[in-house]
């Protein structure tokens, strides 16, 4: 009878107090945490969620009555559900900078890596990424970037193949306009113009309508780019000191100052010389020369049935 109690006393003790971490305590440090009590108990297990929809993964302390919704998984065992446990990739294609899929856990056993493929025809922006080892594959080529093609480390859990998104912030100053890249998983970049003044403002995330600003019907884009899919208009114009009236063939480039820049001009000597330039036309008629003005990027180029409608409408100074 003895030899009884002691087994099941034996079997009793084999569960123990755990550490778990919690998205709400310790999201970002990611160190496991010693739980509260559940119903005057100690607790021994660890969950994860995994949202069906590929939404965001949530952790706590408990076991199945904390956390009974379907792809929530319990564990045992001190930060058995700390997120470098977990791996997670981003599975998907990235067509033309469009981003298609979503981090998602890696089902394989003894998965450790994250891939990133693309086609090995350059001229076709298309990569896949996925879970795994990078094997290559009809059409397809490992990156040759050893942190692209094949990677460890994580990027808050989400996977270390995640497609990061390059985004204009902040405003134009000075006609100077940076990029940088912004947190993983945020895909999409905003452009907004200030009620007030009409400024406009960039950035990483999707568009806020705050009381100060509006957002246009373009406020948000979505494709990865190098730059920026939120880049700001770069304007140009045809620069040409004598320019020719058979000459179709210029085209606009562009101006030293690429975002303030809000007009070209195309000026005609009394000597017969055409120049076209960036630019305003002067405040002042000057003598001996007529000045065309036309404000929309590359509107003075030498062809183009916009230039012409545009220069026909434009402001002209001249001497009386």
């Amino acid at each position: 009878m003895r030899a009884i109690i002691l087994i099941a006393l034996v079997g009793h003790a084999a569960a123990v107090a755990v550490k778990c971490v919690t998205d709400v305590a310790d999201a970002d440090s990611q160190t496991a945490a010693a739980c509260d009590n559940i119903d005057n108990a100690e607790v021994t297990e660890c969950w994860t969620l995994f949202p069906t929809d590929s939404g965001t993964i949530t952790r706590g302390c408990g076991g199945a009555a904390q956390c009974a919704e379907a792809g929530c998984e319990i564990c045992t065992g001190d930060a058995c559900n700390q997120k470098e446990n977990i791996k997670m990739c981003w599975v998907g294609t990235v067509i033309a900078g469009v981003v298609d899929g979503a981090a998602e856990r890696c089902t394989a056993a003894g998965v450790t890596k994250c891939f990133t493929k693309p086609m090995s025809d350059k001229t076709k922006e298309t990569e896949k990424r996925g879970c795994g080892d990078c094997l290559a594959e009809t059409g397809y080529t490992c990156s040759t970037v050893a942190e692209e093609k094949e990677c460890i480390s994580v990027h808050n859990g989400e996977g270390c193949n995640i497609p990061i998104q390059t985004c204009f912030k902040g405003t134009i100053a000075g006609d100077a306009a940076d990029s940088e890249q912004c947190n993983p998983g945020t895909l999409t970049c905003f452009t907004r113009t200030k009620t007030a003044d009409k400024s406009v403002d960039y950035g990483c995330g999707e568009c806020d309508a705050e009381s100060d600003y509006t957002c246009g019907a373009e406020a948000n884009c979505e494709t990865i780019t190098a730059k920026g899919c939120n880049e700001p208009p770069r304007f140009q114009c045809l620069v040409k000191d004598d320019w020719k009236v058979d000459d179709n063939t210029t085209v606009a480039t562009d101006c030293a100052k690429l975002f303030t820049e809000t007009s070209c001009t195309k000026i005609v000597k009394d000597d017969g010389t055409i120049n076209k330039a960036c630019g305003a036309c002067p405040s002042k008629a000057e003598e001996g020369q007529t000045c065309y003005q036309c404000d929309e990027t590359g509107c003075n180029s030498a062809s183009g049935l916009f230039s012409v409608l545009a220069l026909s409408m434009a402001v002209i100074y001249q001497l009386a």
